[in-house]
This record gives C-alpha cells, structure tokens and sequence, in this order.
C-alpha cells in the first residue's frame, strides 16, 4: 500500500525523538486518504523475555516504578517481564543482559517469539519477544 509524507518534522531529539509528520496513505478504495498529522515517539527497539519456571508454574515477574503509569494511578509501581532497551548489541544479547539485571538469572535458552508493538497508534518501538524456560 502506498504512503505519502508530505511534511516531517523533529520536535524532541532526547532520551527518545519525536516527529511531527503530514502523511496520507492507500486505502483499500485505492484511493488517498485527506492529509492527516501524526505525532511518532522513535524509541527505538527493545526486548522482553517471558520467564517460565517449570517446576513452580509461574513466571517471573520484575516490581518497577514507572513516572507515566504514577501519574494515572495511585502508586506507580507496577510487575511487568524482563526487558529493556536494545542497545549496541543483538536482540539475543540484550535479552540475556536483562534477564541478569533485572531478575539476577543468567539463563542461557531463550525461544525467539517474535515481535510486537506495544502501542502502534504513537510510537514505532518494536520488541523482540523471547520464551526461557527454566528450574531452579
């Protein structure tokens, strides 16, 4: 399907970039859809790892604060999986990387998933998806 950027323009280079963009695409008419704005949070790629223990049934779930859900909740502090930031490594590395610092297992097996992303309507990040399965 075709797309046309008509307008692109970066209004936060931070932690993360933000993009104001004119855009139009193919709709399933054939035809162009009316100009519209949309904003894009580049974050970049990241990668989160489901972590199974087998002999106690359950995942390994990580406690962390996060500014955005404090401020639409009382506390902040939410359980989410390992994941983080994929930086200037492969997605493999970066999910053995995390799985030591957040949940302090070295696991070594992972079963690539797949990717997902998260909230498609405002930002491109994309994560990489792994299964570990574990005893302990």
């Amino acid at each position: 399907m075709k797309v046309k950027i008509i307008e692109s323009k970066r209004v936060l280079d931070d932690f993360f970039q933000v993009d104001d963009v004119i855009v139009q695409h193919e709709k399933f008419s054939g035809l162009l859809s009316q100009p519209m704005r949309r904003l894009n949070l580049e974050r970049g790629e990241a990668v989160a790892v489901l972590i199974y223990l087998q002999d106690k049934d359950a995942f390994i779930l990580v406690r962390q604060f996060r500014y955005a859900v404090h401020i639409s909740s009382d506390s902040g502090w939410i359980d989410e999986i390992a994941a983080g930031v994929l930086e200037d490594d492969n997605p493999l590395a970066c999910a053995k990387r995390e799985c030591i610092e957040e949940t302090g297992y070295e696991i070594n097996k992972f079963e690539k998933i797949g990717f997902i992303y998260p909230t498609p309507g405002i930002t491109s990040e994309r994560i990489h998806l792994y299964l570990s399965l574990i005893h302990i």
